[in-house]
């Protein structure tokens, strides 16, 4: 079963100070992990030498999501609260304006983060 877990809220500048909206909400996105990966071989491990590699799985589930500022491989990941909007949970962040000009970028979490399927967000 796929579930939104995502909702995006945007950010407003006044005079230079920001505002945050959390009751009105101006933009809001929902986005929809994958359920489920499927992978056919053992990953690629180039620093375990003498070792045999395996995988006693075919398939990861999906254990989560967040949003990065910039490429997800930088690691700036932004933090989020739990929220219900519409009568549906998910998550809600502020999207600051120095993060939108890095490019707001969504990850879904599989295997523990173990692995990161990512697309970046359209504003």
């Amino acid at each position: 079963m796929q579930k939104p877990i995502l909702l995006l809220n945007s950010t407003c500048i006044v005079g230079g100070i920001l505002w945050l909206l959390p009751v009105i909400v101006v933009h809001a996105d929902e986005i929809v992990c994958p359920a489920v990966i499927h992978f056919s071989q053992a990953p690629i491990i180039s620093s375990a030498e003498g070792w045999n590699v395996s995988s006693r799985a075919a398939r990861m589930l999906n254990d989560g999501g967040f949003l990065s500022s910039g490429d997800p491989k930088e690691q700036a990941d932004l933090k989020g609260e739990d929220a219900v909007v519409d009568g549906k949970k998910g998550r809600l962040w502020e999207i600051d304006p120095e993060d939108n000009r890095r490019g707001i970028w969504f990850s879904c979490s599989y295997g523990q983060w173990a692995v990161l399927l990512a697309r970046k967000v359209q504003g």
